[in-house]
């Protein structure tokens, strides 16, 4: 199981189960939310990282 852990500025920690169909990212153009899907939730792990990835909905990429 993989899992996001929070810790709180008073120090509690939370640890919030995460699955496949519960990672959502942002446009970084137009700002809607949008589903990660596994193939490309696969590929950021693969050659990226979480911090500097940007995922870009369809309307904008048709844009670029």
């Amino acid at each position: 199981m993989l899992y996001h852990k929070i810790t709180s500025e008073n120090g509690t920690t939370k640890m919030v189960d995460l699955y496949e169909d519960e990672i959502f990212s942002i446009c970084p153009s137009c700002g809607i939310e949008q589903e990660v899907d596994t193939e490309l939730l696969q590929s950021i792990l693969t050659d990226g990282d979480f911090g500097g990835t940007s995922v870009y909905c369809a309307e904008c990429t048709k844009k670029e």
